[in-house]
């Protein structure tokens, strides 16, 4: 039982500021406090330039790439009669089916691992469980949901003897009894632990002391919570994608901020302060109107910033934004014999590893998704959780409609002397430029394209 309400687990300590960094750079809320301190700066010119700074979301636009080739075609969702209804509403807010699993493989993509909470709504006061029907259960709306989490909501669990999740503990919060109409609200946090068969609501009393707040029971017949792994390190833990791109934006963010300190003073003196006997110096704060006092001893001289700090600013802004494009793509880093091949290295992308990674994915949020359903029919009386059957899309053509025409016209320009080799590779094309068309549309588009050959 746990005796504090701030009890984290081990792994949960650990990872917590990596989360909060992690959610900060995606969120793009608050990413300035990663910013940092030159050794030459002033506390002033700091504040100054943090002040200034902007953030290029890369992590954002990075997980928007990945998730528009995960989710270029709707999953296949194959339900009981009683799960199909919940499609067009999944958590009882009125969130289909598909933004809400995209949100929840977005936050999987984001920390490493998402979960989903499946939750059931008490009855209504004074209903008898024994004796409810089917018009009440329609009436009150009274059947499984689900919500979205993030590692920063769940703090601690434990396993049993066989492997098995034995209870888990989840960051909630509740609304005050005093609150008044117009009064600002301050919720109170809490601790929400789920069981098998039960959940406790813990929180703190007046006195500070630990105390129940509400219980109930639900029907899952397990905790009921479902992990959603980029890649699984443990159960119930995983790896972000995106630790190697949010560091590569924060250093170009680190660097872009000084670089733009810097061509804003290129050309301009820096005036520097040498105190008696330091020959470092002290630059000091370009503020209109301050006066300036030596001590004796004290000199003071312009000094102009070399046009070389700028240049190497430009060229580590530069590697970092290459850096993080290959990052995205998960491009393999090949040794280049000449200038040459390195030229053409440039101009083309190794997409089979991005290709592996997306698939991997895919077939990550299939089971996560299938697991979620199958938990949720456990929240009526004779659904079959059998009966669901989850298919994401794991095979992703990931070259541009470009790169597809600029192939046709090598191709044509080979002759090949194969029609079929010819009709595959036209049937190939015309999907990768009609990619929602149905196949009978792509056959129909081929055939006239041969006609027109013949012709």
């Amino acid at each position: 039982m746990r005796k504090r309400l701030d009890r984290h687990h081990p792994h949960y300590k650990t990872n917590e500021a990596l989360w909060r960094k992690l959610r900060a750079c995606h969120e793009g809320s608050g990413v300035e406090r990663y910013l940092r301190k030159h050794p030459a700066e002033g506390v002033e010119d700091f504040a100054e330039r943090k002040a200034a700074t902007t953030w290029r979301n890369f992590p954002r636009l990075t997980i928007d790439l990945w998730l528009s080739k995960l989710l270029e075609r709707t999953p296949a969702r194959a339900l009981p009669s009683e799960l199909a209804p919940l499609v067009a509403d999944v958590d009882r807010r009125g969130t289909p089916a598909g933004p809400l699993f995209k949100g929840l493989a977005e936050l999987a993509l984001t920390f490493g691992v998402a979960f989903a909470m499946v939750d059931a709504p008490a009855l209504p006061e004074g209903k008898d469980p024994d004796k409810l029907t089917l018009a009440d259960a329609r009436a009150y709306n009274l059947r499984p949901y689900v919500r979205p989490l993030s590692p920063l909501d769940v703090i601690d669990w434990a396993f049993d003897q066989d492997g098995r999740l034995a209870w888990l503990a989840e960051r909630a919060y509740v609304e005050s009894d005093e609150a008044q109409p117009f009064a600002e609200a301050k919720p109170q946090e809490a601790v929400r632990i789920w069981w098998p068969h039960l959940w406790q609501l813990w929180g703190k009393s007046p006195d500070g002391k630990l105390e129940p707040l509400d219980d109930g029971t639900h029907p899952f017949g397990q905790v009921p919570v479902v992990p959603w792994y980029a890649e699984k390190t443990a159960p119930l833990q995983g790896k972000s994608p995106l630790t190697g791109i949010v560091d590569l934006s924060l250093a170009l963010m680190n660097v872009q901020s000084l670089l733009g300190v810097a061509l804003g003073h290129a050309g301009l003196p820096r005036l520097v302060i040498y105190a008696d006997g330091d020959v470092s110096g002290m630059p000091m704060p370009s503020h209109q109107g301050r006066g300036l006092q030596l001590e004796p001893g004290d000199k003071a001289q312009f000094v102009y910033l070399p046009a070389d700090s700028v240049k190497a600013l430009q060229i580590e802004a530069d590697r970092l934004k290459a850096d993080i494009r290959a990052t995205i793509y998960r491009q393999v880093d090949m040794r280049r014999e000449s200038a040459q091949a390195e030229a053409a290295e440039k101009t083309r992308l190794d997409l089979s590893a991005l290709h592996a990674t997306l698939s991997g994915w895919a077939a990550n949020f299939e089971e996560a998704e299938a697991q979620t359903w199958r938990l949720m029919a456990k929240g009526f009386t004779n659904c079959n959780p059998g009966q669901v059957k989850i298919t994401y899309h794991k095979c992703f053509d990931l070259r541009t409609a470009h790169q597809r025409l600029q192939e046709a016209l090598e191709a044509e320009a080979l002759d090949l002397p194969s029609p079929t080799f010819r009709t595959a590779y036209r049937a190939d094309l015309v999907k990768g430029l009609l990619e929602d068309a149905p196949p009978e549309l792509v056959a129909q588009v081929v055939a006239e394209l041969e006609a027109a050959e013949a012709v």
